[in-house]
């Protein structure tokens, strides 16, 4: 999936690998892109792949996803206290 900034927001974008993984392996891409079919499945996947046209958002487009992402952040923060 790589540095695309036109996926800045998508949440199917944005996943975890182990440090081995992420560092001393390169990504891993290929275990990578399976652990993401498996999770997704391969519609997704290749849509991640792209293309994709770039994404202009306004000021308060981009306020809202401000917003919205620190509401996800309490909410996760709340339940790691659990």
């Amino acid at each position: 999936m790589g540095g695309h900034p036109e996926l800045r927001f998508e949440e199917k974008n944005v996943n975890l690998q182990c440090r081995k993984c992420n560092g001393y392996w390169g990504g891993n891409l290929i275990e990578y892109r399976k652990g993401l079919v498996k999770k997704y499945g391969v519609e997704v996947v290749e849509w991640l792949e792209g293309p994709h046209d770039p994404v202009k958002l306004s000021i308060p487009e981009i306020k809202e996803k401000i917003e919205y992402y620190r509401g996800m952040i309490r909410e996760m923060k709340k339940k790691a206290v659990m």
